[in-house]
């Protein structure tokens, strides 16, 4: 059986910081698995051990659907 791959996106809030002092507000990080809970261990594993001073420092984790690329003027980081 094939499991479907699909894209999270996981965003910080208006006080997040990178690890090095830059803001994190308005920008996101985008991470492709098979389901929701591996995403956010990849997120984690791959991202947040790295780059931020907490793994838990980040604010939401959407799916495809309903994320909205508009609120995020950073975008991609």
């Amino acid at each position: 059986m094939n499991k479907k791959i699909s894209n999270h996106y996981f965003t910080f809030g208006q006080n997040h910081v990178h690890k090095i002092g830059f803001s994190l507000k308005d920008c996101f990080v985008k991470v492709v698995a098979e389901d929701a809970n591996k995403e956010r261990h990849i997120f984690i594993e791959s991202f947040a051990k790295h780059n931020l001073l907490s793994v838990n420092q980040w604010a939401f984790q959407y799916s495809e659907k309903n994320f909205d690329i508009k609120y995020f003027p950073l975008g991609l980081y």
